[in-house]
């Protein structure tokens, strides 16, 4: 029987094996372990009434979808984006805006899957607001206007 514990660690062992294997370029390896941390996550918040839950407290859920599911998604979109598959890189992106709207990754990442789209409005609308919340460099408005 697994501890608590021991199903608290699996996703973020499974994002940990994610990004070791985008390091070395194998980036259909880091989408499966990526995908196996959301999995493991969903699995955490899904308990049964007689079991006692791995999350106890808000706070400890927050800080589990900060780190794994806004993390992993935005490190989907990154693997998506670099296999050719600009859609997937969208919605992992978009996913993780939806729970973090100020993630510049995300932002960045989604952006990059609608240029390779050739959606460039969209995409220059990302960049617009993502420099609006980053505040980044004069250079940066220029080459997005």
């Amino acid at each position: 029987m697994t501890t608590n514990e021991e199903k608290l660690k699996v996703p973020y062992i499974e994002r940990f094996n994610g990004n070791v294997a985008v390091k070395r370029g194998e980036h259909e390896l880091a989408i499966a372990h990526y995908n196996k941390a959301l999995l493991s996550m969903k699995m955490i918040f899904q308990v049964e009434e007689d079991q006692d839950p791995p999350i106890k407290t808000e706070g400890q859920a927050l800080k589990l979808i900060i780190d794994i599911e806004v993390n992993t998604c935005s490190n989907l979109a990154l693997c998506y984006n670099k296999i050719g598959k600009y859609h997937e890189a969208i919605k992992y992106a978009k996913q993780a805006l939806e729970k973090d709207p100020n993630n510049s990754k995300a932002s960045f990442r989604m952006a990059q899957g609608y240029i390779n789209l050739g959606e460039l409005e969209r995409a220059k609308d990302t960049l617009l607001q993502l420099n609006e919340r980053e505040g980044l460099e004069n250079e940066f408005k220029v080459s997005v206007a």
